[in-house]
This record gives C-alpha cells, structure tokens and sequence, in this order.
C-alpha cells in the first residue's frame, strides 16, 4: 500500500480545538473566515444548535484481531439538515486510511477508520475528523466546518 503525508490544516490541539458561535444575520458586521473548530454552534430566532466533534485514541482492536481503530463522532443538541465528516489514520506521520460518512435530519453520526496491522508490532497512530455540518433552514450561519483529532500515540498490535 503507498503511503502518502497528510497536512491537516488548521491543526487543533490534541483533545482541545477551537470553538466559536454564529450570531443572527442582522448583528453581523463583516463576514470573518471560519477556522476548523471543535464545536459550532448556529442560532435562528426560535432555538440554537451547537454540534461538538470527538475523536477517540487510536487502539488495537478487538474486534477484529490484526487491525488498529479509531473511532470518532458529531453530536448535535438538535436535528440537522446533514452531517457530513471523514476520518483519516495516520501511521507515522503517513495517511494510511480514510472512509466518509453522511448522514441527513439526525442529531449525530459516529464512525470508524481501521487498517490491518503486523501482531506484535508496535506504531503510532493518530486519528483525525474532518466535516461540516448543514443546520436547518433559518439558522445563521447555515453551514459550518468543524473536526477534532487524537493525540499521536504509540499501539501496539493484538
């Protein structure tokens, strides 16, 4: 398998993020680039949505014996029109593995990347998320970036 590097950026600190809210359309001033953040939030006048990213530690499986895992999730407070995100794993700086997932009017979407690994071998792995999420008609703003990642860890392989 060829493995290739992967540049995550913005780059959120392990297990933190950054996080920011969406005010109404009217009390905006200028429109501000929206960073990758941890957690987001959009209003509309009859409620507020805010929808957090996680990322669990990479680990060996053991489910299925010879594979690393990771695991990952987006919560919403509410139902959303879509949440969209991909998990990436990264073995020693390389990508080796990502898978998509989508999923539309549910308040959260989990999912999982794994890759086949020597038993008894041991390297480190990280983990990362990246997405958005649509928040329903009338909500400001109405779509909104967000992701989260795992330290770097070293696994050893069961």
């Amino acid at each position: 398998m060829r493995k290739s590097r992967i540049l995550m950026i913005p780059v959120l600190a392990a297990l933190g993020g950054l996080a920011f809210s969406a005010l109404p359309a009217a009390a905006r001033t200028a429109p501000t680039p929206t960073p990758l953040a941890h957690s987001v939030r959009a209003t509309s006048p009859q409620a507020v949505i805010v929808c957090k990213a996680k990322v669990n530690y990479p680990h060996s499986s053991t489910h299925v014996p010879g594979t690393v895992n990771a695991t990952g999730s987006v919560t919403c407070t509410a139902a959303v029109t879509t949440i969209a995100f991909t998990m990436y794993l990264n073995e020693s700086g390389f990508e080796v593995a990502q898978r998509p997932f989508v999923n539309d009017g549910k308040a959260s979407l989990g999912g999982n990347v794994a890759i086949a690994c020597a038993v008894g071998t041991t390297h480190n792995y990280q983990a990362f998320l990246t997405g958005e999420v649509t928040f329903p008609p009338g909500y400001t703003p109405p779509i909104e970036g967000l992701g989260s990642q795992s330290p770097n860890i070293a696994v050893k392989c069961a």
